[in-house]
């Protein structure tokens, strides 16, 4: 995992979530979204600081996405309710929009450089 629910929570200022074994899950899951969008190359031990900010901060953000949603499971399902009305009142969800990574997620791991997919120079002997 690439924070923790302290960091999350505190540094961050993630929107809580009550059921912190879920929050833990929701960490796990985003940090397993950034793993498959850099393509598995992230080497912690390799970053600066500013990369390992970044890096962090990204997956606060698909975390929250994820809390935001009603917890990883909740952006998983399909055939969901997209919208209620009862008498005035009227509630719309856009069920496409939580399967999707935020757009922070993508910026922070571009700016971060950890999204190059071409070829690193040889430096071999």
């Amino acid at each position: 995992m690439y924070i923790d629910a302290d960091y999350y929570l505190n540094e961050y200022e993630g929107t809580p979530m009550e059921d912190e074994k879920e929050l833990n899950r929701c960490i796990k899951r985003a940090s397993d979204v950034i793993d498959v969008e850099t393509n598995f190359s992230i080497g912690q031990d390799k970053l600066v600081d500013v990369q390992k900010n970044l890096l962090k901060k990204a997956t606060a953000i698909m975390t929250e996405h994820f809390v935001m949603n009603g917890g990883y499971i909740a952006t998983k399902q399909q055939g969901t309710m997209q919208s209620v009305n009862v008498g005035s009142f009227s509630y719309s969800m856009n069920a496409e929009a939580s399967t999707q990574i935020p757009n922070g997620v993508m910026q922070n791991l571009a700016y971060a450089g950890l999204l190059y997919r071409g070829i690193g120079a040889y430096h071999g002997h």
